[in-house]
Parts: C-alpha cells; structure tokens; sequence
C-alpha cells in the first residue's frame, strides 16, 4: 500500500462525524445542565419574588398602625358611623357603638383664623375588597377648613383577608357602650399576598397596642 494512500485513509478516520449514540448522550447531559439551571433560576426568582411581596406588607402595615396612632391621638370622639348630614360639633351625634370592622373619629384642626375646624375620620374594613380604608369627611357646622387641609381617602391596607378593632374601658375591660370607651386597639390583622400555586405567596400578622383615646370625655 502506497504511503499517499495510508495518507487518506488516516485523514478520512480522523475526519468522520459524531455517531447517533454520542449525539443522543451529549442532548441528554445537556438537557440535564439546562434543566437544573432553570429550575435555579425559577427557584431564586419566586424567593425574591415572595420576599418582595413581604416587604410590601410589612411597609403597608406600618403606615396604616402609624396614621391609626396618630389619629387616635387627637381625636376627641369615638362612634360607629357618621352622617355628614348631622352637626359634627354635636356629642349626640357620636353616640353609636363602633363595631369590629368600622370606627370613626370626631379630629379638630385649627382654622386659620382662631377658630377650630372639625371633621370626621373612618376607618373601615371591607372583606369583599380585602381593604383598610382611611375616608375623611365633615358635616354640619364643620367650619372652615384650613387652607392646607388634605382630604383625600387612602387605602390603608390592601389583601387584607381579615381585620378587626376592640375597644375597651379605663379599666382595660371590653367597653359595654360607646361613651365608656377609653382604648383602642387593633386586635388582629393577616395581608395575604402572592399565590400559593405559583410559590410567591407571602402572609403578614400584626396587631397595634392599645392605644389611649386621651381627649374623649368618659360619662360612665
């Protein structure tokens, strides 16, 4: 055999393709790399994802216990719903039992003008909506609002799944009625966020301390 044809011969051996089998192992490795980086990837994505969703709910929350804090710090009444058609000025007006999901506030402001300007604040729990809201509003003989007056409504809390008030006496026990109410509290809350289906869903527990409505004057 002639040295030009071991030549060619070597070359074409050297030359030739991958065979099936070796083409089948080498998909198969890398659809296993493959494979294992995105279920990484989709792992660490539904983590950030959940811990998004709960740090949404933990900053939701602290505004809504911080604006309920102050609020109840001011207010000077306490009742279970307010009628913008009623004298605001008028105790007798705020003389219904606020009830676990609903409580509404008498505040003060001044005016501007060496006058008080009064208004009424709510703070309401819809299931339906999964909502905390905070309404401002005023009624009769409200007098005039201070120029810098802000009056729009916030939602408060969202994915709210439940929420609930209490509302007790100076002695710490549960109030019979409204005009022995001397605390309040938020006695739970749970914001739901996410879903469990997709793994990004997040829960958020909380509750206020009792809080002293220190400008309501006790009858009993």
């Amino acid at each position: 055999m002639s040295p030009t044809r071991n030549y060619s011969r070597a070359l074409a051996l050297g030359s030739r393709g991958f065979t099936l089998v070796e083409l089948l192992v080498a998909t198969s490795i890398a659809m296993v790399l493959i494979a294992g980086m995105l279920s990484s990837y989709l792992f660490l994505g539904r983590n950030l994802v959940r811990d998004t969703n709960r740090q949404q709910l933990e900053a939701q929350s602290r505004n809504m216990l911080q604006t309920f804090a102050r609020d109840v710090g001011v207010a000077d009444r306490i009742a279970g719903a307010y009628n913008s058609a009623d004298d605001i000025t008028s105790d007798s007006s705020w003389q219904t039992m606020p009830t676990s999901s609903q409580a509404v506030f008498r505040m003060s402001a001044p005016n501007g003008s060496g006058g008080t300007y009064r208004y009424a604040v709510t703070y309401a729990y819809d299931p339906n909506a999964d909502t905390v809201t905070r309404v401002v509003s005023s009624g009769l003989n409200s007098g005039i609002p201070p120029s810098n007056f802000n009056a729009n409504n916030l939602v408060l809390l969202m994915h709210a799944s439940s929420f609930s008030f209490n509302y007790l006496d100076r002695a710490a026990n549960t109030a019979s009625n409204q005009l022995g109410i001397k605390q309040i509290e938020v006695a739970s809350f749970t914001l739901t966020n996410g879903t469990a289906t997709t793994g990004t869903q997040s829960t958020f527990t909380g509750a206020s301390g009792r809080l002293v409505l220190r400008n309501q004057h006790l009858v009993n």
